[in-house]
């Protein structure tokens, strides 16, 4: 039950040259965009229909991550892991993506088979599922901590808002790695924030963010970061550090009629083709936090530290001598 944690990114400023229409030179005091840390890269797990999808890389899908909730007993010394994705592609027995690949220490992969009926859903029917999971010294992984959850009331403190920029970690299925989980990085924006319901063609309603960072098949279940605050507008406080924004789980499409150029007129044909609208729906990261919350899960987590034992932390010794 341990892993690291990707450390906190302070977001630092710098003086920014620029030229003017005339010619002259002048500065703007603006944020210099840190390098994303590996450490978000290695949470990232991929998901197969198949054992044998998993080991060959095949192109469906979905991603998902894995988070670590401090032990009561031992507090960051020990963590439960989960393993995260979204609801709807764990939930259907027949099709469900329950084939989790990550990374080894070695340089290579490995496949888990989880229990279909392990799979933990929101009880409220928010497409997030948690597995708890028990991984070994062999997996190369780090965890999102539930400390670094974006909440409501830090959504007030700091008055995140559309244009506010975020990234997410996931898999692009036309180049993930076929021996090894090589995760990609999109970039967006948000877009609007969750005061109604998200609804999405073929899928029930959900809470969500609306952002602008051109999803596609194979990043349903990613996590979705927000990044330090760039521009304040008025704000009287900045965001410096980058916190888990929510779970992706679906890119919202849009249907177009077919047309045919004929005799200089555009004319339907009757077909329809669905397109992508650069539009992603975001669980907040607060659903989440809810189902680590749970009474089953929080009961389980005890049970799991009663044979716990880790030992104390040595002291360092004191010199009381006065002349030390």
């Amino acid at each position: 039950m341990d892993g690291g944690a990707p450390k906190s990114e302070k977001m630092p400023y710098v003086w920014r040259a620029h030229t003017s229409l005339r010619g002259h030179t002048y500065y703007t005091w603006e944020p210099l965009v840190p390098r994303i840390h590996d450490g978000y890269l290695q949470c990232v797990v991929f998901l197969y229909s198949a054992e044998e999808d998993a080991w060959h890389g095949v192109h469906r899908g979905a991603s998902g991550f894995l988070v670590g909730v401090p032990t009561e007993k031992y507090g960051d010394r020990a963590l439960h892991i989960y393993a995260v994705t979204n609801s709807h592609a764990v939930r259907d027995e027949r099709e469900a993506t329950r084939f989790l690949r990550l990374n080894k220490t070695n340089g290579e992969s490995d496949v888990i088979e989880t229990p279909f009926d392990a799979w933990i859903h929101h009880p409220e029917g928010e497409e997030i599922a948690v597995l708890p999971i028990g991984l070994s010294e062999y997996h190369e992984y780090k965890v999102a901590r539930p400390e670094k959850f974006v909440t409501q009331e830090i959504i007030e403190r700091y008055e995140i808002g559309p244009g506010d920029e975020v990234f997410m970690v996931g898999r692009f299925i036309h180049h993930e790695g076929r021996k090894r989980n090589l995760p990609s990085i999109r970039f967006g924006n948000i877009s609007m924030m969750p005061v109604e319901r998200i609804t999405r063609q073929g899928a029930d309603s959900a809470e969500g963010f609306l952002v602008e960072m051109r999803s596609m098949a194979g990043y349903s279940g990613s996590p979705v970061f927000l990044l330090p605050g760039t521009v304040s507008y008025g704000r009287k406080e900045l965001l410096s550090e980058i916190l888990l924004l929510g779970v992706d789980w679906g890119h919202i499409k849009d249907r177009a009629k077919v047309l045919r150029h004929e005799r200089d007129e555009w004319q339907e044909t009757g077909d329809v083709v669905e397109f992508n609208t650069a539009m992603s729906a975001v669980v907040p990261a607060w659903r989440l936090q809810e189902m680590f919350d749970l009474k089953e899960l929080k009961d389980a987590r005890r049970e799991a530290e009663t044979d716990l034992y880790l030992p104390p932390i040595e002291e360092p010794i004191q010199n009381d001598s006065a002349n030390g």
